[in-house]
């Protein structure tokens, strides 16, 4: 029985195989699935063989010839784990823009320059504008001054800056119109505020 004969055939058992040359069913106990699996397999190596010379396109990924080893230099043994010889570089891939459409080469964050993404530091978004430049050392400043803690309940715990006004409602980002506040009453003052 070659592994070409082996075919599988559901119509009698889900058990059995049809073998073409003896024109039978065989029970898979005879031939267990891991043998039938590697006849299968077996076979269809040499035919892969067989079509590697005709494919000139596979031919080349084929080894080189002895000839053609002894002209290669040998390689280098490596000089230490994670080093590699002075001069040598890594070539980065190149990549294109991550926008649907965009075939220009792409920046570091994957985006060409004309679809770089917005940095929130850019301030161009509705709350950035009107946050002033030096907000960060001015709530630092407020931290300081409140001794870092809650203002309502005095916890030293995830600490926010809030306007005592709210902006909203005509308040300033002076620092007499901060105060410090824990998450949890910053949250029951804007509640309890019904933001407009």
């Amino acid at each position: 029985m070659t592994p070409t004969s082996l075919v599988r055939e559901g119509a009698k058992s889900d058990r059995a195989v049809w073998c073409t040359e003896c024109e039978e069913l065989v029970s898979i106990s005879d031939i267990t699935l891991d043998w039938f699996n590697f006849l299968l397999i077996a076979q269809l190596l040499p035919i892969q063989e067989q079509a590697l010379p005709a494919d000139p396109s596979v031919a080349a990924l084929r080894a080189p010839d002895e000839a053609s080893r002894e002209r290669a230099p040998a390689a280098r043994p490596a000089s230490g784990r994670g080093h590699r010889p002075k001069g040598s570089t890594t070539p980065r891939a190149k990549s294109i823009c991550l926008t649907s459409g965009c075939l220009i080469p792409s920046m570091r964050d994957g985006r060409c320059p004309d679809h770089q993404a917005r940095k929130s530091w850019n301030r161009t978004s509705a709350r950035n504008t009107s946050r002033p430049r030096d907000w960060s050392k001015r709530r630092s400043r407020t931290l300081a001054r409140d001794r870092f803690t809650c203002q309502r309940c005095g916890s030293r715990k995830e600490l926010e800056v809030d306007h005592i006004v709210p902006v909203a409602r005509g308040g300033s980002w002076e620092e007499d119109n901060l105060w410090v506040l824990c998450k949890r009453c910053h949250k029951r003052k804007t509640y309890s505020e019904g933001r407009p």
